[in-house]
Parts: structure tokens; C-alpha cells; sequence
């Protein structure tokens, strides 16, 4: 669980540092455009392969928890703020883990043993 939680932190944390650190890189290694491009790109497909290789790997070893994140906190489409969580419950019946689904209430912290 340490190295998932640590894959998951460097992810986002490159996501979102990467591109502000462009102008720096670029100035300090006098990379030219496609080289910094490729940095960046590199980034982030590292980031859109890093995640579901973690999801197969839980998946593989067999998580006791789907707990969804980051649902509801703010307007990205047309949708209903809700809409995230009842597709994810029907999709978790379908596939039989409706069990091991948990939806953690804003600010209630949870220890797992």
C-alpha cells in the first residue's frame, strides 16, 4: 500500500509541477521547444500509464476497498454532481464488488486495519 500511495503522490505531484517548471528547464539546460515538449509529454504519459497499472495491479491482488476521491468538488461538465457516484455504485453492481464499495463522507476519517 506504501508504494501505491507513493506512485500515486509522484503522479500528481509531476502533473502538476511539469509544466510550471518548463520556462526553468528550458532557460537552465537550453532546451528547445520540441525537446521541452517531449519532457512534458513524457510526463504525462507516464502519469495516464502509471495509474492503471496500479488499478491492475489492486485489482490482481485483490483490494478490499474501491473508494472513489475527488467526485463532486467541482463542476467539470453539464452533469449532476451526483451523477459520478451513481454510475460508479451500477458499475460496481455489474461487476459483482458492490460490497467493497465506500464512499467516504468529507471530513470523517476512516482507519483501515
Amino acid at each position: 500500500m506504501a508504494a501505491l500511495s507513493g506512485g500515486h503522490l509522484a503522479t500528481d505531484f509531476a502533473s502538476g509541477s511539469v509544466p510550471a517548471l518548463i520556462p526553468f528547464l528550458t532557460d537552465r539546460f537550453q532546451l528547445g521547444y520540441a525537446l521541452a515538449a517531449m519532457l512534458l509529454l513524457a510526463a504525462t504519459v507516464s502519469s495516464s500509464l502509471v495509474q492503471p497499472l496500479f488499478g491492475l495491479w489492486s485489482d490482481r491482488r485483490g483490494a478490499r476497498w474501491l473508494i472513489p476521491m475527488h467526485y463532486g468538488s467541482f463542476r467539470l461538465s453539464h452533469e449532476p454532481l451526483d451523477e459520478p457516484l451513481r454510475l460508479l455504485a451500477h458499475e460496481a453492481r455489474a461487476a459483482g464488488v458492490q460490497d467493497r464499495l465506500l464512499v467516504l463522507q468529507e471530513g470523517v476519517t476512516r482507519m483501515f486495519g
